[in-house]
């Protein structure tokens, strides 16, 4: 199990496929623990495509999937955003600062990422 990973855009990515689609699950292992002590393990964010745990402590910036078999869709998912920048600047309007601070405040408070790192992301947003 690693890390979730985080985009560019502050958007949490499976480090296995790059989805986005998580649900919260606890793991079969934490499942067979009885009683409380099976309510107290902490639930991991299980991939809607791939099907892997990933662990929400510290999350790594997201450079691509680990897995061959998504690769090459990744790929082609960044030649069809190279290829048409006029599609997607008249998609959805880029987020503003404020937003872009209110989504990491989120991860922060979530313990997706660490001080550290919101730190250096804040500081890159404000000097865009």
């Amino acid at each position: 199990m690693k890390n979730v990973c985080v985009d560019s855009s502050g958007e949490l990515r499976c480090y296995n496929c790059g989805s986005k689609g998580f649900t919260e699950k606890r793991t079969v292992r934490s499942k067979m623990l009885v009683g409380v002590g099976a309510m107290l393990t902490k639930k991991k964010l299980k991939c809607q495509v791939c099907g892997e745990y990933n662990d929400s402590g510290n999350a790594d910036p997201y450079t691509g999937p680990a897995s061959k078999k998504y690769k090459k869709m990744y790929e082609n998912e960044l030649a069809a955003a190279a290829a048409s920048p006029a599609a997607s600047s008249s998609g959805p309007a880029q987020l503003t600062a404020v937003e872009q601070l209110s989504k990491l405040v989120d991860l922060l408070s979530q313990g997706v990422i660490t001080q550290e790192q919101f730190d250096q992301q804040r500081d890159q947003i404000l000097s865009a």
